[in-house]
């Protein structure tokens, strides 16, 4: 097609004498051919240069206009008036053409006003196609083309006959028409004129509307980028674990009712709402649920045009399972969601959370309260209209890791309840002495109401009333339940006020093994044991259901592997699916603490777990867990399962130990930075540099590959509560001693792509606390670690930078060394020497002021830690390429590396 840019510039409906048009004839000549052929060579110009253009403005009557145009354009030029008239006529006549055009393709206007990508131009042309104003102007055009035909009609053509007696009359009655006629085709013009002026001011605000939404669109995509920014975990309720969400209809209806009174500020009354909501109770008495329950209704209800109704700002929900949400992350993702929510805070909480992001991930949560909540909330305090009502729901929060900072948290959050009257807060926990102490002060009680679950005196009926609907729809149990119906009696009693018995109660009455064996269902679930209450009893009977002792007892390797798998999958953070499971479990299956089962039954041959195994086990297990639909992810039903492993089962068989379990997979951790597992992260780094550092978007063959990110992501959270046994500290110096900080150090390279980790530190930062760890637990010199870090940064700098492959193993080594043995350091006063340097190395400088730092002693030691990684990069030809691949658009990546260098070494040790 045409570029319609030239064609803007060709003077539409110009006849006389113009080069660019062809087929053009004098006007005298013009006026002696057929009137149909002169229509349709007036037409055919102007037809020609704005079909094109209408064909990229598919507007309902606009293909009508420029034909509409040519016939009235033909009847004035055949008009017996002077030429000016008719040349105004044909300017305006141009005139509309031209912003047809410049409609058509107004790609030049929309770049003007800063929409340059072609997505987004795309979007603009649409929209301006679509534009309301531009379909009235249409519409007012086709009508006012309507009037000027019948104007044009009411002019002197002539009659068209050849005799010359009809010639001559048809020329006298030209001439008598004549002044009527420019009288009629002045009247046109002016009517033309208005209508292009009024046409063009259309057009003008469809090209502003379609500039407009674009660049809505495009802030908002900034703003979320921001907010994605502030926090990138997943917190709010639709993220959490799935038995979680599970609340049966026509349960917990008085409690749901009293909730709902109390986000209408209707609890106790209407004059003194209490504003703050907390419920407490044990652990499975349905807390999660309930507050789920809330968030959903409160989020999924049609929101009414009137603002006294409840609304839902934000959610935070607190898992053990997930871990992904700590007290330092609450904050930031309470302000995220309320600037997602509520659009009267947005536009106060976005520019807060620019400034904050550019502070960095790792800020105190007195610091995010004050810059992304209280001021900004602040702010838009006076806009808030009377009668809203915005709610945070919060659960979990006996799930938190860091209690004393969650507790700050509650006190900020209990001085906006304070300060903003459309403020509520719903708080769900097990009554833990830290959440109670502060919740249940005499100074709160005028805005705190505290329900109880274990003194609701309904609950009994909810559990009874789900386990009586929910048995008998088992078809071996209908019928059993006809003969023996004290047994449903019994599990009803047994399950008390608890909706997790209940629902675990039924997990194993469904399960293959009981499903068809009534008796022996109810017997498992309605078993005792001495000094356990009914969960805990109800745990350990699945236990031995699902591995016998005798069993146990008759297979030391069934015992390993048994203990292997709970240690893993109770221990992990995050939960993982069963290949990733494997790996770790195979490693703690190798500890000492699990082998000496297979030594004490006489049978020292070992046998690994494989990831059928964990299939198996997962299987039998199948009433106290899951498997994650989403994820594939292993989870508990309930974290108290996981909680009576660790700290309440007095069971042997199946008792775990917490210290050796941590060290266990802490090895595995610092064992999985082989090269073999950063081979997989370095090919699945995608092109714009980020590492495999979040494990969920990795690919599922590449198991090694995300068995590796979880090592780099969570060695230093094992490390800290691990046993410090021999076992953990040979593992350790064979790390330090060996590729694992080179490797670990290469997929830390791009650090400005990390998001946050767990415990909210960027990888920079994560990464300097591993290293210290692993020489808190590591028998080397303390200061060995600190300059590695400082060494591996440097040699990796030096083979990235200089964008060389090529470059030996001998020039690397010798730039690094050069550029090490120029550093400077003034140690802290009271700092000695370590003593000793490592063997076979001479101590090069010690620790005077202006001297090289002690660590420069251990170069050689470094450069050994270096040499696997290069004679695997000169044997595999694929490493070596994923090794070196960096992204092109991130030219400071090695500035970053080497400020992180700088960081390190200016940290004191």
């Amino acid at each position: 097609m045409e570029d319609l840019r030239s064609i803007h510039h060709i003077p539409i409906g110009t006849l006389e004498g113009d080069a660019n048009v062809p087929n053009m004839v004098a006007t005298s000549q013009l006026r002696t051919e057929d009137p149909s052929a002169l229509a349709l060579d007036i037409t055919t110009p102007i037809l020609a240069v704005l079909e094109p253009a209408l064909s990229l403005v598919p507007v309902p009557g606009l293909n009508l206009i420029p034909k509409a145009l040519s016939v009235v354009l033909g009847q004035v030029e055949r008009a017996r008036v002077n030429a000016a008239a008719v040349k105004r006529f044909r300017t305006q006549a141009r005139a509309l053409g031209d912003v047809i055009v410049r409609l058509a393709n107004p790609t030049e206007e929309i770049a003007k006003q800063s929409v340059q990508d072609g997505d987004n131009m795309d979007r603009a042309m649409e929209r301006v196609k679509q534009s309301n104003s531009l379909k009235q102007g249409v519409q007012d055009l086709n009508e006012t083309m309507k009037n000027l035909k019948q104007d044009a009609d009411a002019l002197w053509s002539g009659g068209g006959r050849d005799d010359c007696l009809h010639k001559f009359v048809d020329f006298i009655k030209g001439l008598l028409s004549a002044s009527r006629d420019a009288d009629i085709i002045a009247d046109m013009q002016n009517t033309l004129t208005t209508a292009v002026q009024s046409f063009e001011i259309k057009a003008a605000a469809a090209i502003n509307e379609g500039v407009q939404e674009i660049q809505e669109l495009l802030r908002k995509a900034e703003e979320d980028r921001i907010l994605n920014k502030l926090c990138p975990v997943h917190a709010a309720y639709r993220s959490v674990s799935e038995p979680k969400t599970q609340l049966m209809a026509g349960t917990r209806v008085q409690l749901l009712d009293e909730i709902q009174r109390w986000s209408n500020g209707r609890l106790p009354d209407t004059k003194d709402p209490k504003r703050v909501y907390l419920l407490s109770g044990g652990a499975g008495a349905g807390k999660s649920a309930i507050a789920y329950a809330r968030c959903r209704l409160l989020d999924t209800a049609e929101k009414p045009a009137e603002v006294d109704v409840p609304r839902l700002g934000a959610s935070a929900f607190f898992d053990t399972t997930t871990g992904q949400l700590t007290a330092q992350l609450l904050f930031p993702a309470l302000a995220r969601q309320l600037a997602e929510s509520q659009p009267i805070l947005r536009g106060h909480i976005i520019p807060a959370a620019r400034e904050y992001v550019k502070q960095g991930p790792s800020q105190l949560p007195q610091v995010s309260f004050q810059e992304l909540l209280h001021g900004p909330l602040t702010c838009a305090a006076g806009l808030v209209p009377s009668g809203l009502r915005i709610a945070i729901v919060m659960d979990g929060l006996d799930e938190c890791a860091d209690q004393p900072a969650l507790q700050t948290c509650l006190e900020h959050l209990l001085e906006l309840v304070r300060k903003f009257p459309w403020f509520y807060l719903f708080v769900a926990s097990r009554p833990i002495p830290r959440i109670l102490d502060i919740l249940s002060r005499e100074d709160l009680a005028d805005i705190v109401h505290h329900h109880e679950l274990n003194q609701d005196l309904d609950d009994d009926g909810d559990v009874a009333k789900f386990l009586r609907a929910k048995v008998p729809e088992i078809p071996a149990y209908a019928s059993f339940l006809d003969t023996r119906p004290e047994r449903l009696r019994q599990l009803v009693e047994r399950a008390g006020r608890l909706f997790i018995f209940a629902r675990i109660a039924l997990n194993v009455l469904e399960s293959d093994s009981f499903r068809d064996e009534p008796e022996e269902g109810f017997r498992i679930v309605l078993s005792q044991e001495t000094g356990l209450n009914q969960m805990d009893a109800l745990f350990l009977n699945i236990l031995r259901m699902a591995f016998p002792p005798d069993d146990l007892d008759r297979s030391p390797l069934l015992q390993a592997r048994l203990l292997s798998f709970l240690h893993t999958v109770t221990l992990m953070e995050d939960g993982r699916p069963a290949d990733v499971i494997a790996i770790f479990a195979n490693d703690m299956y190798d500890r000492d603490f699990i082998q000496e089962w297979i030594c004490a039954g006489g049978d020292g041959q070992k046998k690994a777990l494989t990831e059928d195994d964990i299939v198996r086990f997962v299987h039998r297990l199948g009433s106290v867990v899951y498997v994650e639909q989403s994820t594939g992810n292993l989870r508990p039903i309930h974290i108290s399962f996981y909680e009576f492993l660790l700290n309440r089962c007095n069971d042997p068989h199946y008792r775990l130990n917490r210290g050796a379990g941590h060290a266990g997979i802490a090895t595995a951790c610092l064992s999985l930075t082989r090269l073999d597992a950063i081979k997989e992260c370095l090919l699945e780094t995608p092109p714009d540099g980020r590492c495999i550092w979040n494990f969920r978007d990795s690919k599922p063959s590449f198991k090694l590959a995300r068995a590796a990110s979880y090592g780099f992501r969570y060695a230093l959270t094992h490390l800290r509560v691990a046993s410090r046994t021999e076992e953990l500290t040979r593992a350790v110096n064979a790390a330090i001693a060996g590729s694992f900080v080179p490797c670990w150090s290469r997929i830390n390279w791009f650090e400005p792509c990390v998001p946050l980790s767990r415990n909210g530190l960027n990888r920079s930062d994560h990464y300097s606390n591993v290293i210290s760890a692993c020489s808190e637990a590591s028998s080397m010199p303390p200061d060995y670690a600190e300059g590695l870090q400082v060494y591996c940064f440097e040699h990796l700098s030096t083979m990235l930078d200089n964008h060389m492959p090529e470059a030996s193993q001998e020039q690397v080594y010798s730039a690094v060394r050069t550029s090490l043995l120029q550093r400077k350091q003034e140690p802290p006063a009271d700092q000695s020497r370590p003593d000793g340097a490592a063997q076979g190395e001479e101590a090069v400088a010690g620790d005077a002021p202006g001297g090289p730092p002690s660590w420069v002693r251990f170069l050689s030691e470094y450069e050994n830690s270096w040499k696997e990684i290069w004679e695997a990069l000169g044997s595999d030809p694929e490493l070596k390429k994923a090794w070196y691949s960096r992204s092109l658009s991130r030219s400071d990546s090695s500035q970053n590396t080497r400020t992180a260098g700088r960081r390190y070494r200016s940290r004191p040790r």
